[in-house]
């Protein structure tokens, strides 16, 4: 186990969170329950890909069917817009989405207030905007409008 997992499985275990360690590819993997009506969980993954680098990926258990990736695609380019850490990405074979936060840590390995905040952010942004998936794909909502209805609970 290398610095950052380290450091990660000991931020896990400080917030008592269960989780499963892949050593082979270096990545923990929990659940995380969501506070929302239609979109309510996420499986995050926190991955070191070498000594210094961490992806922290939010990824929703739906997957965006093929007739709605264009109108999704646009809802993400829409939120991705003015974000400072981390963004969405689909992948456009099997419409999987996912939230995604990065950290280098070159100075050596991350802290618990560094990993936290990268691992908060995801949530945060997860619970912000899952929402819309479901309210563009089932609601009727314009990517436009569901972005708006979301800032504007801010």
């Amino acid at each position: 186990m290398n610095g950052i997992e380290k450091a990660v499985k000991a931020y896990l275990d400080s917030q008592n969170w269960h989780y499963r360690h892949n050593e082979e590819e270096r990545c923990f993997t929990l659940g995380m329950k969501l506070e929302n009506d239609d979109v309510d969980s996420c499986q995050i993954s926190l991955t070191a890909r070498d000594e210094e680098d961490l992806s922290c990926k939010f990824t929703y258990e739906f997957k965006i069917p093929e007739k709605k990736r264009d109108i999704i695609a646009e809802y993400i380019t829409r939120v991705n817009y003015g974000m400072f850490i981390g963004g969405y990405q689909m992948d456009l074979r099997d419409g999987e989405i996912f939230y995604k936060t990065a950290g280098v840590f070159s100075d050596g390995e991350p802290v618990n207030d560094e990993i936290r905040r990268l691992v908060q952010v995801g949530i945060r942004m997860a619970e912000k905007y899952g929402q819309g998936f479901y309210d563009v794909m089932y609601k009727g909502k314009t990517p436009a409008q569901a972005v708006a209805d979301i800032e504007a609970n801010d």
